[in-house]
């Protein structure tokens, strides 16, 4: 009995301690779960189907769903519980949605699971009447890429609706539509923009957008102002690559009428394939109207513009003696139709008048005028103004007056380094018969046309109106050269006259180009200015070519500025360097590629080898009108011809009687691509010559 006393009294014990430890550990054990539990959830929000954190507006009999964001550290803690503090105005369920029973307000209470502290609450308002219909003033829309457009919706309700509405779209990455409905395209493809109702009623329309590639923006690309227009600039919304026979062009000249004459596209030039600069064979005339299409492209395809420039200060000379009949024309630059004529500054002339109707300087000028200047205004039929500067030179029996005048300063017509220069000094009055000295020749580097020696070394020419004065080519540098004449009357020397040339060269940098594998007979090395729209040869008097290896080294001086450099042979144009920049004097080295050789022999109708002369000519094979090049044949070549240096492409040869120029024959279309070929005329219809052996 004692024994199991003793066992119960240790079981008791163990009991005891058991309880005691337990009671020590629980209480901590809570804590720290229930700490867990608290930080698991740091926040919980709910916001109305507007977005608005405050308030969410529903029609009776009608549903929206509020959006609840928990902020947790795992997703099993983001549960929450809804619950309504008038369940008679609204409910709302375990996700969320709130119906409306009748009209009132209420309060719509969300709470975590995890951590009940973390609330969030929102009013909510319900409205008797809902929303009938949705509509969009656009069911389609096609946009470009970049372009953006408004969409309006119209919302079909009773008073007292709700009638807020929230855009969306299908494909972000297509378009984006604002909280205004704003429309953006992004990227090519299709999206569904949806304008929805937003109090429950689940009223919605819809509008399919297509976003395409298409041109952004034309432009001439007319930096100088000319008068006819042949290039443009093109850009599109995205990049892609194009050719020149991707573009349409087209010109009209009435703005009602239709674009019935179309351009040939000669030329393309692009870095990006973004911007585009294309260039026509034919060019329009100032007040034209220009269309630029891309028919490929499934946006923008297609834009017209009106060939418009700034007029700028057109030059003339008026010229005679006292009691001539003056009737002429005041010229402008860039008008369009008829013009309105008015002085600006200056007197004319004693008995000259500017005529009401034909706007004429006109009458019989009745005094003496020594580049006697008047500036006018024209003013064209769309309000757009220019310049003219008309210089009066009258002479008369006793009196000998030569012609001022200055070259070179103009925008449009500069003059660079080692270029050609020639202009003509008119005089007037006395005998009429002159003899002209250039009084200032630089060392040598300008004279007049057609100068002699006279006894005395001094060189002269004689004229009768004019001399022409010129610069030594590829001599001239950089710098304003005054340039005086001096006009003696042959008859009577008493009567002398000096008229002044003032010629401004601007600066430009020096371009060295060696180019290897050149062909002389065929290749012409080419520097065309993006900037300016200009194209410079690099023929010039400081090119060497050493024929047998085939190299030319050529020597130019050119505008600082951006360039396209090629070869201009058989019409093709061969890219050396597609943009370089020319900013300082600058050395370049290029490659011509190796290209083909056609040749052939000449037979007459016998067959034997022509031993008469004729000539080949060779065309690009879509326009056998236009030759491209042409070599004679006689009995030194044995009837062959040659064309070197041939660039890939198809063409076709023709055969021309030399005497008659009759066209003996064509060939077939000849496809070149690098390798040699040789294309026979073997039965011309043609005898040879007699032969006398």
């Amino acid at each position: 009995m004692k024994r199991k006393s003793t066992i119960k009294s240790l079981l008791a014990l163990a009991l005891a301690v058991v309880l005691v430890f337990s009671t020590n550990i629980t209480p901590a054990s809570a804590a720290k779960k229930k700490a867990k539990a608290t930080n698991a959830v740091k926040s919980v929000k709910v916001v109305s189907p507007a977005g608005t954190k405050k308030i969410a507006t529903v029609a009776r009999g009608k549903s929206i769903k509020l959006t609840v964001t928990v902020k947790a550290k795992k997703k099993a803690f983001k549960k929450v519980t809804y619950k309504s503090s008038n369940a008679k105005v609204a409910t709302v369920s375990k996700k969320g949605i709130v119906k409306g029973k009748k009209v009132g307000t209420t309060t719509i209470k969300v709470v975590s699971v995890k951590n009940k502290k973390k609330t969030a609450s929102i009013k909510v308002k319900v409205v008797k009447n809902a929303v009938k219909k949705v509509t969009l003033n656009k069911k389609n829309l096609d946009l470009a890429v970049g372009a953006s457009e408004k969409l309006s919706a119209k919302v079909n309700a009773p008073k007292k609706a709700y009638k807020a509405v929230k855009w969306t779209s299908s494909n972000e990455k297509v378009v984006k539509v604002s909280n205004k409905g704003v429309v953006s395209a992004v990227g090519e493809g299709t999206a569904k923009v949806t304008v929805t109702a937003l109090d429950g009623s689940k009223k919605k329309a819809t509008c399919i957008v297509a976003v395409w590639n298409g041109i952004k923006d034309v432009q001439l690309n007319n930096p100088r102002n000319n008068y006819y227009v042949d290039s443009y600039k093109v850009v599109l919304d995205t990049p892609i690559a194009l050719t020149k026979d991707s573009f349409v062009v087209k010109s009209k000249v009435r703005a009602e009428g239709t674009y019935n004459r179309e351009l040939e596209v000669e030329k393309v030039f692009t870095n990006d394939n973004l911007n585009y600069t294309i260039f026509t064979k034919n060019s329009v005339e100032m007040g034209e109207f220009v269309q630029v299409s891309v028919p490929s492209l499934k946006g923008k395809n297609a834009v017209e513009l009106q060939a418009l420039a700034d007029g700028y200060e057109y030059r003339q000379l008026v010229s005679g003696v006292v009691g001539d009949e003056i009737n002429t024309g005041v010229g402008f630059k860039n008008l369009v139709g008829y013009e309105t004529v008015s002085v600006a500054s200056g007197n004319l002339p004693a008995g000259l008048a500017i005529e009401k109707y034909t706007n004429n300087i006109k009458g019989k000028v009745a005094a003496v005028a020594e580049n006697q200047v008047v500036n006018f205004t024209g003013t064209d039929e769309l309000g757009r103004t220019a310049s003219s500067k008309v210089n009066f030179l009258i002479g008369d029996k006793n009196k000998v007056v030569a012609e001022n005048k200055t070259i070179g300063d103009q925008a449009n017509a500069l003059i660079y380094p080692h270029e050609y220069i020639g202009s003509y000094i008119n005089v007037e009055g006395g005998s009429g018969e002159y003899r002209a000295t250039l009084l200032d020749t630089y060392n040598d580097l300008f004279y007049l046309d057609s100068e002699s020696t006279d006894e005395n070394g001094n060189k002269y020419t004689t004229t009768s109106s004019r001399v022409y004065v010129n610069g030594r080519s590829g001599k001239v540098e950089a710098g304003t050269y005054t340039l005086r004449v001096q006009f003696t009357d042959t008859k009577d020397p008493s009567l002398t006259a000096i008229g002044t040339l003032t010629v401004v060269v601007t600066p430009a940098v020096s371009v060295t180009t060696v180019l290897y594998n050149y062909d002389s007979s065929t290749d012409e090395l080419m520097f065309y200015n993006h900037d300016l729209n200009q194209t410079f040869s690099a023929v010039s008097a400081d090119e060497t070519t050493d024929y047998e290896k085939k190299i030319l080294t050529s020597k130019v001086c050119l505008p600082a500025g951006n360039y396209s450099v090629y070869i201009e042979s058989y019409g093709e144009q061969i890219t050396l360097a597609k943009y370089v920049n020319l900013g300082a004097d600058t050395v370049l080295s290029y490659t011509a590629p190796t290209r083909a050789t056609i040749t052939g022999t000449l037979k007459d109708r016998s067959g034997a080898v022509l031993n008469k002369r004729a000539y080949v000519r060779i065309y690009k094979a879509d326009k056998t009108d236009e030759p491209i090049g042409y070599d004679y044949v006689s009995s030194y070549d044995d009837g062959k011809y040659e064309f070197k240096c041939v660039p890939n492409g198809t063409y076709v040869i023709k055969a021309f009687d030399y005497e008659s120029d009759k066209e003996l024959a064509t060939s077939a279309t000849i496809t070149v691509t690098g390798a040699n070929i040789v294309v026979d005329f073997p039965n011309l219809p043609i005898d040879n010559e007699p032969s006398y052996n």
